[in-house]
């Protein structure tokens, strides 16, 4: 395995690690707040498991990277009503 391919898969784990200790399941609701790359991983890894998943940011190219992976829903936090949003979407597992 080429090590610039196998770079992210640590900073990956933590996000799986989270959602396997939380004992993520399929149709629970989860929300990441942030999507650097350990809130990426979990917001992948919850998806993976099945879970309906909220993310919020501040930064237009995280929420981008979020909404490429597919994830449910995406909160701009830089939004004035974004925790009506985020209640709207809830109550999260």
């Amino acid at each position: 395995l080429d090590p610039r391919e196998a770079a992210l898969l640590g900073v990956m784990g933590v996000g799986m690690r989270g959602v396997r200790r939380f004992r993520i399941r399929p149709a629970q609701k989860v929300w990441v707040a942030g999507m650097g790359l350990i809130g990426l991983g979990a917001a992948q890894a919850a998806r993976i498991h099945g879970a309906h998943v909220t993310v919020s940011d501040i930064a237009d190219l995280r929420l981008d990277a979020a909404r490429a992976c597919g994830v449910h829903r995406i909160v701009d936090a830089r939004d004035a009503d974004h925790w009506e949003q985020l209640k709207a979407g809830g109550p999260y597992d």
